[in-house]
């Protein structure tokens, strides 16, 4: 309905995320809008949230065993879990700040390369699961957080 529109009032996360945003606005060569950003004071903060990611080991050992008809899926899980342990123990290494006794946190400005892959075949892993019906809330939040974090 926007392509008919002359004016446009919505939240401004329809401009700068990049999970919701209205990408016609932005593909266009040409495009001759005018964005007017109300509130604008707290776009810092809702930017950093737009454009972070979180995700915690404890996710995904909840559902690497909770589907034991699927071992692939139980391995891409796995898969997962190995990289928070690599992850953890270069937070060790550069003294990154550690959140509890047996997991810290590591903070990173860019996705590792190496990452990438495992997480990939997690989200085609959980899109398989969907497909077969395996519906569980926990493996959904998994889903949309790695899906929002790649």
């Amino acid at each position: 309905l926007s392509e008919w529109c002359e004016l446009i009032v919505c939240d401004y996360n329809y401009l700068f995320d990049l999970q919701v945003y209205f990408r016609r606005y932005f593909s266009a060569v040409d495009a001759n809008y005018v964005f007017l950003i109300d509130e604008a004071h707290n776009l810092p903060d809702r930017a950093r949230e737009m454009y972070s990611a979180t995700l915690k080991r404890s996710d995904f050992a909840k559902i690497e065993n909770k589907f034991p008809k699927f071992p692939k899926f139980a391995r891409a899980c796995g898969d997962v879990l190995s990289k928070f342990d690599v992850f953890h123990a270069l937070a060790m290494t550069e003294k990154q700040e550690i959140e509890d006794e047996l997991y810290g946190f590591y903070i990173t400005s860019q996705l590792p390369d190496d990452i990438a892959n495992e997480f990939t075949a997690f989200v085609k892993g959980c899109e398989k699961m969907f497909s077969k019906d395996q519906n569980d809330d926990e493996l959904l939040d998994a889903y949309y957080d790695v899906k929002h974090m790649l």
